[in-house]
Formats: structure tokens, sequence, C-alpha cells
């Protein structure tokens, strides 16, 4: 598999056994076996035939059966595909069209493949002077002559989930791809035929390499559903892979917490998860209570606790880094020990305790070492995760200087803090989001866990950041979105503030977000940095106020 470009494995895998089925949608409205994607895929690289090898084109396409269709005959036209998310008509759209532009002068993009519709006729001008394609895909008599493409060459361009006003693209050569793909399959035990339901979006990494590249080259089939389906109704994602064998599929916390949300309302469902191999966590770091709440609800339904994966992982990396098969895996951590000594302690009697998640062990290709201050540190120290494998990117594409930021001695320096124990590793939190209360060390995301679990909230409605306020500092603030506070009692507040002051030692400053959620990337995870921005400047024009009215 390594020693080929996508497009000659997808032309091969295709004539090999192209009676059996690619993609299918979720409402069971389309059902297409190789053959018919293959006839698909052919007519678009025919279109690509005027462009040269190489050339970068931007994918705007939903979760829908367009893209695979898309993004496979990219690869069989020599074509670089970059994925990014669908504008939409609405408030959102001028900023949607700037991110595609920026993007565009990135990747030296010609053309942009936009879905046929009101949006993409409004685009024609705003987008100028790209050229769109907005073809809707017929099968045809033309035949897979895939271009050649080395391993070592350019296969797409991934841009990081949290992109906005400086994004960042992720080179990604053939080899790495299928590199991460074969990792992928020895870590879920995939077997020709299975079956892998997405809903994740098709633009970012999780989606695209689960939901469009590896059902290809494992040989199964792809069940095609939009975030948007999911979101509506959470709890029709298992409805859905009940009624297939032999299923693989992705959750993050928020869709767990969302699916229990939606079975408290609806008992009288129906679901078959005795077929469930496997349901794979990442993105955000893994609440341990969650899962097994979501395993112990589900469990009546058949579904197995050895089928739940805890993973880790990065586009830096095409997706996967490591995984924890068989079932969830946790430490019970002295919380004061990771923060201080910055060691793995295991919790003592009356100590604050932090359960952390095995992220299983890294397969044998992939080298990975904690690192602090510039030296690898013993097992169960806390450091900086760093990783050398098959499946890394080239770069950012473009950016050489954000590149040679990240890598060291070959390594990838992914800024997360991570330890090892056993050889499995285990995931403590992310550099750039560290509290630093009182001279002390703190992950945002544990203190949201534990405030949460202390006032009855659901930690995803939470978020932990520093905000600097005029004559105060660096001063820890606790954001909270407003249908929560609704809920609850008139002192929430107040219960926040000494729930967080018996765990940090510090009273926080309370922020209450009305009208609006909490901002996050398109994997899951809180912008904190976004949100410490805004809140630093409002505290900014509140001191200055005061002082413009002072006597």
């Amino acid at each position: 598999m390594l020693g080929r470009s996508l497009g000659t494995m997808f032309a091969d895998i295709c004539e090999r056994a192209p009676d059996d089925p690619a993609f299918e949608a979720a409402d069971g409205s389309l059902r297409w076996t190789r053959r018919a994607l293959a006839d698909r895929v052919a007519r678009v690289a025919e279109l690509f035939d005027d462009m040269a090898v190489g050339s970068r084109v931007i994918l705007a396409l939903p979760n829908t059966a367009e893209f695979p269709v898309w993004f496979w005959g990219c690869q069989v036209a020599g074509i670089v595909p970059v994925p990014v998310a669908p504008p939409h008509a609405g408030p959102r759209l001028a900023h949607q069209i700037a991110s595609i532009r920026a993007i565009s002068g990135i990747t030296g993009a010609t053309a942009i493949v936009l879905r046929p519709g009101e949006t993409a006729q409004k685009l024609r001008t705003a987008l100028a002077p790209l050229r769109i394609f907005e073809h809707a895909i017929e099968p045809g008599i033309a035949r897979l002559s895939p271009r050649e493409r080395r391993p070592e060459d350019l296969a797409f361009i991934q841009f990081t989930s949290g992109s906005t006003s400086n994004p960042k693209g992720c080179a990604l050569a053939h080899r790495s791809v299928a590199a991460n793909v074969e990792a992928i399959r020895k870590a879920l035990d995939t077997h020709r035929g299975d079956v892998s339901y997405n809903w994740m979006p098709y633009h970012h990494d999780m989606g695209l390499l689960s939901g469009i590249i590896a059902p290809i080259l494992c040989e199964g089939t792809g069940i095609i559903d939009a975030p948007r389906a999911f979101m509506l109704d959470p709890i029709g994602w298992l409805r859905k892979i009940s009624a297939h064998a032999n299923v693989h599929t992705t959750a993050p916390n928020f869709a767990l917490s969302l699916t229990l949300r939606a079975y408290s309302r609806r008992r009288d469902l129906q679901l078959s998860l005795e077929n469930v191999r496997s349901i794979i966590c990442g993105a955000e770091p893994i609440e341990p209570e969650l899962v097994r709440r979501f395993l112990r609800t589900f469990a009546g339904f058949g579904l197995k606790p050895e089928s739940f994966v805890a993973c880790y992982g990065m586009a830096e990396s095409t997706v996967l880094v490591s995984a924890c098969s068989g079932g969830l895996r946790t430490f019970l951590a002295d919380a004061t020990a990771l923060e201080k000594d910055r060691r793995l302690e295991p919790v003592g009697s009356g100590g604050r305790a932090r359960e952390l998640v095995s992220l299983g062990t890294p397969p044998p290709e992939c080298q990975l070492k904690i690192v602090e201050e510039g030296r690898e540190v013993a097992e169960g120290q806390v450091g900086e995760i760093w990783l050398r494998s098959p499946s890394l990117m080239q770069g950012y594409f473009s950016d050489p200087e954000a590149t040679e930021g990240v890598f060291q001695d070959g390594y990838l320096k992914t800024g997360d803090n991570g330890l090892l124990l056993a050889g499995e590793l285990f995931f403590v939190g992310r550099r750039k989001d560290i509290l630093i209360v009182s001279g002390q060390n703190f992950d945002p995301h544990d203190i949201e866990l534990q405030i949460a679990q202390a006032v009855g909230l659901e930690a995803r409605r939470i978020s932990a950041i520093n905000v600097n306020i005029a004559d105060r500092g660096s001063t820890l603030g606790i954001v909270l979105e407003e249908d929560f506070t609704a809920r609850q009692s008139e002192d929430l507040p107040s219960r926040v503030i000494e729930s967080c002051f018996n765990i940090t030692g510090v009273r926080p400053k309370i922020y209450v977000l009305r009208g609006e959620r909490l901002p996050r990337t398109s994997s899951g995870k809180i912008q904190r940095a976004a949100l410490a921005l805004r809140f630093t400047q409002l505290e900014s024009m509140a001191s200055k106020a005061a002082e413009a009215v002072e006597p």
C-alpha cells in the first residue's frame, strides 16, 4: 500500500471487486457499488484533463455523495484536493468567503468545487478568479486511468480544525495517508466488508479519513451522514448504525452527551447495537464518567464495553497517533502531583483526584517520547508529546516558518502535554491552554470537569480561561452558557465560585454568554484563546470607561 498513490489504489480496489458496496446514504436514498462510484469518479477526472498534475483544487462540499466522487476524482486525475467548510447563505457567508480566499492564496488553488445551487451562483463574482466547478456528476463511459503520482507526492492539504485568521494547511503525501490508514486498520482490526458510519464533517481530518478514505482503502462501505442530521436527531445516529453489521463509528464527548440527553426524552427506542465493533472517541480530552454512563445506558441494547476506543490524533499526523482498543482504561492520579510536580502519582486518601484516560500504545512504526526543556523525561513524568512516524505531514504548506517551529530533529512537537506509563500514552492537557493560577499550572479541562461535577452542569457548557484585568493582572475566568444558568438556582454563580476556590484556591470572575454557545473548532474543541481575548478586551473597555467617569 505504501508504494502507490491513492488514485492507483482506488482504481485497483474498484477493479478487483466492482460489485462490492462503496457508499450508502444513511437514509437509504443512495447505494453505490464500487463500479457505480468509479464511473462517476472517472467523469470527474476527465473534467481536470486541462489542469496540470499537482494543481490544487478547493473542495467546498457538504457531507453528501458528491464529496467522495470529487475527492477520488482529484486523486485519479493527479489533482491535490483542499477540503474546506462549505459556504452557506447567511450572516457568516462573508467570513466564509474571506476564509476561502485566504486558503486559496496559501495553497495557490486555481479552482473550487461547489454544490450546484443558489449559493454557488452568488459566489461566482465573490470568488473570482477561481474557476468554479458545480457539475452534477452522472455515470458515464469514461475509464479510470490514474495519472502518475509518486508516494512522496502531495495527496491533499488538510487545514487544521482551529484555522481561522491564520490558517495552516498540513501537506500530506500519499505514503503518509496510506501509512495512517494501515495504522487505523490494525488498531481497529478492520476487515473487508466492514462498515464505517460517519456524520463528522468531511473537511475535518477525522471525517475525511474515517468517512471517505478508509472505507475505500480498507475495502469496506462508507455510510454518508451529515453533522446537521446528527445535531437535529442525536439518537438517530444509533438507530442508523443498528441497521448494519460490523460497524465502526466516531463520537467525541459532545456527541455522547447529546445522545444521552436525547435518549432521556425517548425511551421507547428499538436499537440493536451488538454489531458495533468500535466507537472511536477523540478530538477532546475524553471524559471517563461520561463514557461509562454512555456504555451503561446502551448496554441493554447490546453495546459492548470493549467497543469503546479512546484515541489520540491530529491533522499533522494525518489523523491517528495511537488508540486504546478493547474498552476504557484509566488511571486515578493525584491532581496536585500532576500540576505542581508534573509527575504521575496514584491519589491518596483525601487527595484531589484526576482520572486520566489511556490512549493506548503507539504502533511500532511511531516513535513517541515525552520532552521537557529539551530533554526526554522518564516514564510517569509530564512533558510535551513529540512523535516521529510515517504518517507525519511534510510540513505546513507554503509556511516554512511555521513548519520549522513544530519540527525538531525529525520529531513533531505536538503542543500537547502527556506522559507514558507502561508504554501507554496519557493526555494531560494542551500547553497553550494551561492556566497559571497563584503560581500553579492547571489544565482548564480538569477545572471545568470538577466544577461541573460539583454544581451539576455539563462540562462542555463551561470554559476556564485566563483574563487580564487592570490592576489585577492575569485572573481566572469561568465562562458559562446562559441556558444552563437559567435552569439552575440563582446561587449558581456563587456555587461555581466556591467550587473553583476549592480546586484552585482562587475565586474566579464569572462571565455568562447570553444567547450564544461557547465557540468551538470543527472537532469540538473550545476556542479558549478567542474567549480569553474577548473578555480581556471587555475588561479593558470597562476599566477605561471607569477611568473616564472618575471625578
